[in-house]
């Protein structure tokens, strides 16, 4: 047959022993999701030997041979259905020399007989526009499936952090006696349920939620004040990957004083460090989930005595939002005197504690934030830093931005930066990167531009699927020119790590900084309702819920 028409290749001319063995290698797949091709016999006969013959001109995915014949493209089950029941009627092509036989083979089918050529121009325009009809559907429901992969694994990278930088979420070693509904507990406690994810509302107040005696290197913790965290968000939504099955108590971080300590733990690994407490210390923990409540059992070597000077509230902003900063720019970012570093969302959290960080070692700092009227706290906490070098993000011109402010904060010396500390993602990330300077390090933790504003219903993931769609990308191939790196981390699988979480934490607070800025405080009957102002992205330092004394609340 003739290459320039593909159409009129005989069917032996194409069953080569070649096209036999990229039928079993490529074809096998696409065959076992057509069984609705098993319901037109005389449809499919016709069709196979154009789209194989279409496939060979363009090198791909099918081929066929005397005996057999494989499809070149996955085509939907569906579609095919449809338009076997259209046209079987139509397009009946049995002839002495095509009498194929169909053999059911699981899910799929395999077709035998020797295929002639008789009929095929009359099926292939119909079915050629139901396969590119088909494959088109294939797409979308691919789509859809990577969306929904995106938002359970959005924050697993640290991918959906959210305005403040509380956005890196924590895997910490599991508390087997945190807040549960056993019978066997010795006390009972008030705590934050989870019943169901998907919508803030899903959390319910339990009175009288069971605790038990602290276990082996545990240590019992009345609860002041509870740090929130953008990961807290994600879980009681169900994107947050390393969520617990429901029911769950949310929670991460929190302050209080030491009630009750268990038995020391043998099994830690060397060059762990575990604090020497007492009954009656005050003491900053963090703990996987579990910290919505009034009392929490949090493994001793996740907990610090609380700084002097400090208080409650400032204990349970410090840890989880000053370890996703130090390990960004110290342990990733490799930030040192006279780098330029953009901080994104700086007026948050984390966004904070990266500003400390950029003046204790003597890194000039290129800060953003969501509103003008955060350029305030930045300037009250670092009264050195200049106004002019704090960008209010403006998606039309944010590269032109940037790079006016980093001009700005080198002093004229050079408007690219050397790190860039990113929880926002989305439509500004091409301003960084474009302004990274060459061997920059590009450091994300978190997504806020693609994070929900509210309860997720049926318009809520078809806004994020659209964002997901629109993501930026990196070219990996690209970056040995560009001579820049992109990193991503989450501390969930740091905390597994425990030395060198330990490590790291020694790092911070030896840089002794200022301690953590409080933005708003609420009651511990107002959890639903702050986390909600949190999601928000209208918060600025660290939301913190104050828990009363049981004598107060009574």
């Amino acid at each position: 047959g003739s290459r320039k028409n593909p159409t009129k290749l005989s069917a032996w001319s194409i069953a080569t022993r070649r096209g036999w063995r990229e039928a079993r290698a490529r074809g096998a797949t696409a065959l076992e999701s057509t069984s609705a091709l098993v319901q037109c016999p005389s449809l499919r006969a016709a069709a196979m030997p154009a789209l194989a013959a279409r496939a060979a001109s363009r090198a791909s995915n099918g081929a066929c041979d005397r005996t057999a014949v494989s499809r070149s493209k996955c085509l939907s089950g569906n579609a095919l259905a449809n338009a076997s029941s259209a046209h079987s009627a139509r397009h009946s092509l049995a002839a002495p020399e095509m009498t194929p036989s169909i053999t059911s083979v699981g899910a799929g089918a395999s077709l035998t007989g020797v295929v002639g050529d008789r009929g095929v121009a009359a099926a292939f325009s119909s079915m050629d526009r139901n396969a590119r009809l088909a494959s088109f559907g294939d797409r979308i429901a691919r789509l859809a499936s990577s969306a929904r992969s995106f938002v359970s694994m959005m924050f697993f990278f640290g991918v959906v952090g959210g305005v403040v930088a509380s956005e890196a979420s924590f895997s910490f070693s599991p508390a087997p006696s945190s807040p549960s509904s056993s019978s066997s507990s010795s006390e009972t406690v008030k705590s934050w349920r989870v019943n169901k994810t998907g919508a803030l509302s899903g959390m319910t107040l339990v009175e009288d939620d069971a605790i038990a005696p602290p276990g082996p290197g545990e240590a019992r913790v009345h609860v002041k004040a509870i740090g929130l965290n953008f990961a807290d968000v994600f879980s009681v939504l169900g994107l947050y990957q390393a969520t617990p099955p429901t029911p769950f108590v949310p929670g991460l971080e929190c302050c209080g004083v030491v009630t009750a300590l268990g038995p020391p733990r043998a099994d830690l690994p060397e060059g762990t460090v575990v604090p020497d407490l007492k009954v009656g210390d005050s003491v900053m923990c963090v703990t996987r989930f579990g910290a919505y409540a009034t009392k929490v059992n949090a493994p001793t070597h996740q907990t610090r005595k609380l700084p002097a000077g400090w208080t409650h509230e400032q204990g349970a902003a410090f840890l989880v939002q000053g370890l996703t900063a130090y390990y960004a720019l110290r342990a990733l970012g490799n930030v040192r005197k006279g780098h330029t570093v953009l901080v994104h969302s700086a007026a948050g959290g984390c966004g904070l504690f990266g500003l400390g960080i950029c003046e204790a070692v003597g890194a000039r700092a290129v800060a953003t934030v969501g509103s003008a009227s955060k350029k305030e706290i930045i300037l009250a906490r670092h009264p050195t830093m200049r106004e002019d070098a704090i960008v209010v993000r403006d998606r039309r011109r944010f590269g032109e931005q940037v790079k006016a402010a980093a001009l700005v904060a080198s002093g004229g010396v050079s408007d690219e930066c050397d790190v860039v500390m990113d929880a926002v993602m989305g439509d500004f990330f091409k301003g960084g990167w474009d302004n990274l300077a060459k061997t920059g390090r590009y450091v994300v933790y978190g997504a806020a531009d693609l994070t929900p504003a509210g309860d997720l219903g049926l318009s809520g993931w078809v806004k994020l699927a659209w964002k997901y769609v629109r993501r930026p990308f990196v070219d990996p191939m690209n970056l040995p020119g560009v001579n820049k790196s992109v990193m991503g981390f989450n501390l969930i699988w740091m905390f597994d790590k425990i030395v060198e979480l330990g490590e790291l934490l020694a790092g911070l607070e030896a840089l002794k900084l200022k301690p953590p800025t409080i933005g708003r405080r609420f009651r511990f009957d107002e959890l639903p309702t702050a986390l909600r102002t949190f999601q928000s992205g209208g918060t600025t330092g660290k939301v913190v819920v104050l828990v009363p004394d049981e004598e107060e609340e009574e």
